[in-house]
């Protein structure tokens, strides 16, 4: 029709006024809208929705000039449309005012046994109907488990694609195609495509309906073993990474320190602080391979699950195998939409470009002999960043912008969002971008503490540590400890480490003396973060479990110190409770109380590992003051 048509994803979180926007931007420029997802809108904010399309079409069918949209009087042109598109979802329930004003359109695909099987004959596979109807039987159980989405006809095609270039290339080598061997190669295909938007609690699930319904391929359930087992950690990854380093090839520099891939991610995480372990190392190679084909990347998990990190491995492992990597990251809470793309400047019709704008002609403006460029959005974005966002996903690459100028995104060039959750995003965007999910895993903590306490070459340290801290912190989930700050198990960990390798520098590991260091350095790790109600429940406990020497009841765990012969010893009441500074450079007396002793005594030991501090309190409670002094 050669109409303009504008694409609008909205959701729950979509506002009042951006509806509005919406409405008053058809009307006054003629083009056409399409609303997806539009039945996911608020019910006050669909109602009123409904309220302006019906006035702006009534307006139009009687070819007024002018149109009362919201209270907001605006000129009118006839030539304004709307549409909408909703899941076929049993429970969508429309409004009689929706179902008036929208005509209703359902658009049935044909039968996806006879899809697949079609589009598996045109890839070359001989047992095309088998798989196909395999497929479609373990499709229908995929509901609960991954978004219906990211199983789109789209996605299945990717899917056909991927087993289609291992099946050619095994065939070279064996000379024939069984019917195993085609099940082996699109569970591969399935596996490498879903397993980075999936948990990993949800791909021991896939594991099990592979094998439910796929017999011929064995392997055994678990997270570790499908790693193993369908050879992805190894292969996978050298595709990934190589694949990606060959776009800047000839910049290899001659700093260039790996060759193999894996042994430049080893390397890396070994830098990082974390073990090298088989989950970690197939992880990163999903997100590396995703980069070397999706524009947009979200990397999806909870607050500390390590999203940044997993982005910072992967970026430090090119580096080390000499491709640069230029990275950037936007706050997206930080700024407003019109901060982050650009704006008029006010009262004149000059269009100054926001941060994201810039740095993403910057990066677009580099050659691939610059290397790759990265530009991380990490945060919510408000629904209408997230529409200019994804028009690089439906415009070939190109971010339209409100001006309606156009940004071309280079081949190089990668945006990495990080975020919480997928709810703010419609299906088309989940079905798009590439999606990394990063799971919370539980025992990580258990070996960022081996690899932090290995320099010290002591198993039993290692042991008794795991053991004291593994008791405090199933207290802690169990009892509803509130802690002062957000904080991850890892980086209690951290603190934890920091603390018993100060002391491990003045004081021998002996077998007697081991756990008193633990209980010390354990406890301040936990309990300098606790709020003061939890730090009394969290102290009964640990003396309760751990008895040490103690001249009365009202000692806890944090007015004790570490003696030379490292035995928790209360603090003796004749020694000096009070003092003040000699030297006070704010000119302000400091006194120190047993509590600011205690923690300039613990600070000094992370610091002395050169472990960095962070000191968290209400206004004007002093941490200033301990800090200078």
């Amino acid at each position: 029709m050669g109409e303009t048509l504008y694409m609008f994803s909205v959701t729950a979180s979509t506002s009042l006024h951006a509806v509005r926007d919406i409405c008053l931007g058809m009307a006054s420029s003629g083009c056409h809208v399409c609303l997806e997802g539009m039945p996911a809108l608020l019910p006050g904010v669909l109602s009123l929705l409904m309220v302006a399309v019906r006035d702006i079409m009534s307006a139009i069918s009687q070819r007024q000039d002018h149109v009362k949209v919201m209270d907001q009087e605006i000129p009118l042109l006839l030539t304004g449309r709307c549409f909408g598109t909703s899941l076929p979802v049993p429970s969508l329930q429309l409004s009689d005012i929706t179902q008036g004003i929208f005509r209703l359109v359902s658009l049935a695909l044909p039968e996806e046994k006879t899809i697949y099987e079609a589009l598996l004959l045109t890839h070359g596979f001989v047992y095309a109907g088998e798989l196909a109807a395999t497929l479609v039987s373990m499709l229908s159980s995929f509901t609960a488990l991954v978004h219906p989405a990211c199983y789109s006809l789209n996605n299945v095609k990717a899917w056909f694609t991927d087993a289609a270039d291992r099946r050619d290339y095994v065939i070279k080598e064996q000379e024939s195609a069984t019917l195993a061997l085609e099940e082996e190669v699109l569970l591969l295909a399935i596996r490498d495509i879903l397993t980075p938007r999936l948990s990993d609690q949800d791909v021991i699930v896939l594991t099990y309906l592979f094998s439910i319904f796929y017999p011929r391929v064995k392997f055994n359930r678990g997270y570790r073993s499908l790693q193993e087992d369908l050879s992805m950690t190894e292969s996978r990854l050298q595709v990934a990474l190589q694949s990606t380093s060959d776009l800047v090839s000839h910049h290899k520099s001659e700093t260039a320190i790996f060759v193999d891939p894996k042994e430049a991610l080893v390397s890396v995480l070994k830098e990082f602080g974390i073990a090298p372990c088989v989950e970690m190392i197939a992880k990163l190679s999903q997100l590396a391979l995703l980069l070397s084909t999706q524009t947009i990347v979200i990397v999806v998990g909870d607050a500390g699950s390590g999203k940044s990190t997993c982005i910072k491995a992967v970026s430090q492992a090119h580096r080390a195998m000499g491709t640069p990597v230029n990275t950037e990251t936007i706050v997206a809470q930080a700024l407003k939409t019109e901060d982050m793309f650009g704006s008029y400047s006010q009262g004149s019709s000059v269009w100054d470009d926001g941060m994201f704008t810039i740095l993403l002609k910057q990066f677009s403006a580099m050659t691939e002999s610059d290397g790759f460029s990265w530009l991380t959005i990490d945060g919510l974005v408000t629904p209408g960043q997230l529409d200019t966002l994804t028009t690089i996903l439906h415009s070939n690459n190109t971010l339209l912008l409100p001006n309606s100028a156009r940004v071309r995104v280079g081949d190089h060039v990668r945006v990495i969002w990080e975020m919480e959750d997928l709810s703010s995003l419609s299906p088309t965007t989940c079905a798009t971008a590439g999606i990394f999910v990063v799971s919370a895993d539980r025992e990580l903590w258990s070996r960022v503490l081996q690899q932090q306490l290995a320099p010290l070459d002591c198993q039993e340290l290692v042991e008794v540590s795991s053991e004291v801290l593994g008791a405090m912190c199933k207290f802690v989930e169990s009892h509803n400890v509130v802690f002062a700050v957000d904080v991850t198990m890892e980086s209690i960990v951290m603190t934890f480490s920091a603390i018993v390798s100060s002391i491990a520098q003045s004081h021998s590991l002996e077998t007697a003396l081991i756990e008193n260091i633990v209980v010390f350095a354990a406890s301040w790790a936990y309990g300098g973060i606790l709020q003061p109600d939890s730090q009394t429940k969290f102290n009964e406990y640990v003396l309760k479990t751990w008895p040490f020497p103690q001249t009365n009841n009202n000692s806890t765990i944090w007015d004790c110190l570490l003696g030379d012969c490292c035995v928790l010893l209360p603090e003796s009441p004749t020694s000096p409770t009070a003092g003040l500074s000699s030297e006070a450079n704010t000119g302000i007396p400091f006194v120190h109380t047993h509590r600011m002793k205690r923690c300039i005594s613990v600070m000094n030991m992370c610091t002395s590992v050169l472990r960095p501090v962070l000191l968290v309190g209400e206004m004007g409670v002093g941490k200033t003051l301990l800090m200078r002094e």
